[in-house]
């Protein structure tokens, strides 16, 4: 195992052609790489309640729908709507529309002259001309409950058109429709003399790609440039700031090209996978320099003899640090989560990559290349060394107070952590998504959705009062105070909506009506069309779509739980009603993620314990390990606690990730300290491996904050928590590795004297 780093020299032909073809291979797939955007991704994977969700879209159509907004001051007027109208059809035509309502095909149910009128608000083919024909069917539609905030909002000044798009599984198709959407709204907007705005899953999910596509942009290639200055500012060599920006660059083609390969796509969490692996590819590079000029600044000898004397010193904590950060990440797998599962097979592939490149790659060009190395110009933190040696010889007592009274405070915050996954809180307040969401709060019903399903025992049963009473109970339920929910809307409502039209508008009458004859009679006044969104062909089950403006997954839970308790307690029990929808499922997904974290965490900590007691054959050595780094774990927890930061799908990632990338310094540090404990006694041991390693730690430290800072000018929230979390938690790291470490290995024997 000594040997790993030297027999890449040994045979470096070989393995040189080895990794041309190996990269070369994976390259080849980089131009099927795809980006998502979809709220999919952060559903539980082979979840029932998905598969029940999924068959529900199947019955009664797509979810897929985008919402344009018509905002003018006199839209009412036959040069407007025939233009209007024109704008519909051509929307009509792209691929992938399914319908589109709007006032122009939905039924004005109205009794007026002593007739009850059914017809379209808006006869497309005979537009009325006349403004108080045009101002009384605004009226009609402003006083339906049906169709107010609907189709109609702002007292005539908006209409709205309801645009149903199939769910496609091509990886562009929203980002097509979208386009496409946009340039006919261009198109009429100067037309109109109207401000025409869309929104919608379907633009959601292509301003996510486009805010991926940005970020990938910016944070890969400034996180290679911050790490070049950084290590250039130590080291003062460009050959040797030159390798951890091969290594990585290297290693992201590989990535990407793994990603097209296996048709894993680049989303919110995948995107930061490049940057990450720059910046923990660094950390390996950054101890095999640092070894490097530390050995040619004692030693005048060959190059082989060299390489031997690092490789005997560095193969076996560069083959541990790379299996528990590799570990750590594929740890993540266990969530639930498919966001998290494509994160935690490609993070770890892509480490596993990156060990592989940098165990035969950097010893090579140590040993081709006639690098020079001015010791005496390179940065030694001697400073920070001997402040910390101080700590360690004199004042362990004080530290271990400091620590104690930290980790109380951050203790007592970590009940206060929340969970949340709202994907419209993963956007800046001054984002065009956001900005656009608080428009339609405002003037439609809400921008959030799901569904209940109620299903009868047979068939024609929502012919019968006792059926749609049930439904109609649940409405009244969702519309009063009781509830925060914003709207519901059901097949019911156009049976209540035809009896109060058949009582000359009596509001009273608003109700589905006791005699099962006439619910059978007001069916007959609806083409199926109109009805096949709420209810099955068989008159058996129901769907009932429930609109509200909650983003918050705790208070949304609480919410849907109080339906639930008013559904078990006010429903027949032969009418089963199950709530679902993607706002369901997302929510439901934020339960799994404390439970997949704490799974991943135990996990990760076994292994490590069990893989450095191994190493270091004694127990005592897994310990140090954990207790040094559960540290900054801890704190973690504390800070988020403490700031309100939320446990969602990427922050829910740090802490494993962070354990994974900071427990290697420690396993360096210990390794150099056995090293070290051979020739001299403990004390002097540690003070040596604080100088000797300290230096890499140091540096290792330094180039993680300064790369994670890229990360902080994401478009993406929870990736600005993530970076900056990950900064604090990496530097409180160094100050376990430098001050506390160092005191556990004074206590705790892990090697013989």
């Amino acid at each position: 195992m000594n040997e790993v780093l030297f027999f890449s020299v040994k045979h470096k032909n070989k393995l040189l052609i080895f990794l041309t073809f190996f990269i070369l291979f994976f390259s080849f797939f980089i131009k099927d790489i795809k980006f998502t955007g979809s709220s999919n991704k952060f559903f539980i994977k082979n979840d029932p309640s998905y598969i029940f969700y999924k068959n529900i879209l199947k019955k009664f159509g797509s979810d897929n729908e985008i919402t344009i907004s018509i905002q003018g001051d006199n839209l009412f007027t036959h040069k407007n709507l025939t233009i209007i109208y024109k704008m519909i059809t051509e929307i009509k035509q792209l691929d992938g529309i399914l319908e589109i309502n709007s006032l122009f095909n939905k039924k004005n149910i109205v009794y007026k002259n002593n007739a009850l009128y059914t017809n379209v608000f808006i006869d497309p083919y005979n537009i009325p001309i006349e403004k108080k024909q045009l101002e009384e069917i605004k009226n009609d539609a402003l006083n339906n409950p049906l169709i107010y905030k609907n189709l109609i909002s702002d007292n005539g000044k908006i209409l709205l058109l309801n645009i149903k798009v199939i769910n496609s599984s091509k990886h562009d198709f929203n980002i097509k429709i979208t386009h496409q959407i946009e340039n006919i709204l261009q198109k009429y907007q100067n037309k109109l003399n109207a401000n025409l705005t869309q929104f919608g899953t379907a633009y959601i999910s292509e301003e996510i790609i486009k805010y991926i596509s940005h970020d990938m942009k910016f944070t890969i290639p400034i996180a290679i440039l911050i790490i070049f200055i950084i290590i250039y500012f130590i080291l003062k060599n460009i050959k040797l700031t030159l390798i951890p920006i091969i290594t990585s660059t290297l290693t992201i083609i590989v990535i990407f090209g793994f990603m097209g390969l296996t048709g894993i796509e680049v989303s919110i969490l995948t995107a930061v996978i490049p940057a990450l692996i720059i910046l923990i590819g660094t950390t390996e590079d950054s101890y095999l320099i640092h070894e490097f000029v530390e050995e040619k600044n004692k030693l005048h000898t060959s190059k082989d003899i060299m390489i031997k004397i690092i490789s005997k010193k560095l193969s076996l904590s560069i083959i541990l640090t790379s299996i528990t950060t590799i570990i750590g990440f594929a740890s993540i797998y266990v969530n639930k989560i498919v966001i998290l599962q494509d994160f935690a097979i490609v993070s770890a592939f892509g480490l596993f990559v990156n060990f592989l490149i940098t165990i035969i790659l950097v010893p090579i060009i140590f040993h081709s290349f006639n690098i020079k190395i001015h010791y005496e110009k390179t940065i030694k933190y001697t400073k920070i060394l001997n402040f910390a040696n101080n700590i360690f010889l004199y004042h362990t007592k004080k530290l271990y107070f400091i620590l104690f009274l930290a980790l109380s405070i951050f203790i007592s915050f970590i009940p206060k952590i929340l969970l949340d996954n709202n994907i419209l809180g993963y956007f800046k307040e001054n984002s065009q998504i956001i900005k656009r969401a608080n428009y339609f709060k405002t003037y439609t019903n809400g921008i959030q959705s799901f569904y209940i399903i109620v299903k009868t025992p047979k068939k024609n049963n929502l012919k019968k009062w006792k059926y749609l009473h049930a439904i109609e109970k649940i409405q009244s339920f969702i519309n009063s105070k009781k509830s925060k929910f914003n709207y519901s809307l059901s097949v019911a409502n156009y049976i209540e909506l035809i009896n109060k039209e058949m009582h000359n508008g009596n509001n009273k009458f608003y109700k589905i009506p006791k005699s099962n004859f006439l619910i059978s009679q007001y069916y007959m006044f609806f083409h199926r069309k109109y009805l096949k969104d709420y209810i099955d062909e068989k008159y058996q089950i129901a769907k009932i779509d429930v609109w509200h403006n909650i983003f918050s997954s705790k208070e949304f839970n609480k919410e849907k739980q109080l339906l639930e308790n008013f559904i078990q307690k006010n429903i027949d029990p032969s009418i089963q009603v199950i709530i679902t929808g993607k706002n369901v499922l997302l929510n439901k997904a934020v339960d799994t993620i404390s439970i997949g974290q704490t799974k991943s965490m135990m996990m990760l900590f076994v292994i490590v314990f069990i893989l450095i007691s191994i190493a270091f054959k004694n127990i005592k050595a897994g310990f140090v390990v954990l207790i040094g780094n559960i540290i900054p774990i801890v704190s973690l927890f504390g800070i988020m606690g403490m700031f309100g930061i939320p446990l969602n799908v990427v922050t829910a990632v740090i802490a494993t990730i962070t354990f994974g990338i900071v427990v290697d310094d420690t396993i360096h540090l210990m390794i150099r300290y056995k090293y070290e404990h051979k020739n001299c006694n403990k004390i002097t041991a540690i003070s040596n491996t604080i100088k000797g390693e300290g230096r890499a730690v140091l540096m290792t430290t330094f180039s993680l904050i300064a790369g994670y800072t890229t990360l902080i000018y994401s478009n993406f929230i929870p990736v600005i928590q993530f970076a900056i979390l990950s900064i604090i938690v990496i530097f409180i790291a160094m100050l376990s590795d430098l001050f506390f470490i160092p005191s556990l290995l004074k206590k705790i024997n892990i090697t013989k004297d």
